[in-house]
């Protein structure tokens, strides 16, 4: 992906109309799903593998049914293997669409950024429900 001149890995590809649920269990979020043409997961475990070779910066691309963008770059971008429970870890926020991630905004239950991965078959967030059973992991 092309964005500012500067070439990004595409890491995850989520479209409105897509069909895919997002409810997958653990073994399928750990190695990928859907299709790399269209809406896919590239899996936690090449994520770990890629994130532990260099630092790396991530940027959130989205596009509301307005077509209007908006992103989110964080300047430090990891994930940590699975024994850890694969948790997000994120650096500093800029752009010009909202940090969902690193600061806390009532009602999304709490914050993403160093909380582990959870799947509808594997609950680890902070919360007293299962979220991955409701959106997704």
């Amino acid at each position: 992906m092309d964005t500012e001149g500067k070439g990004w890995t595409v890491v995850q590809r989520n479209s409105y109309n897509t069909e895919i649920t997002w409810k997958e269990p653990w073994s399928t979020y750990k190695y990928g799903f859907g299709n790399v043409q269209q809406d896919y997961w590239p899996g936690n475990e090449y994520l770990s593998l890629l994130t532990r070779q260099n630092t790396y910066k991530v940027r959130f691309v989205v596009e509301d049914k307005s077509n209007n963008t908006r992103y989110a770059e964080y300047d430090i971008f990891s994930v940590e293997d699975e024994p850890s429970g694969y948790p997000l870890r994120l650096g500093r926020y800029s752009g010009d669409g909202e940090d969902y991630l690193t600061t806390y905004h009532s009602g999304l239950e709490g914050i993403h950024d160093n909380m582990k991965f959870n799947t509808t078959d594997k609950d680890q967030d902070q919360t007293s429900g299962n979220c991955a059973s409701s959106y997704g992991g």
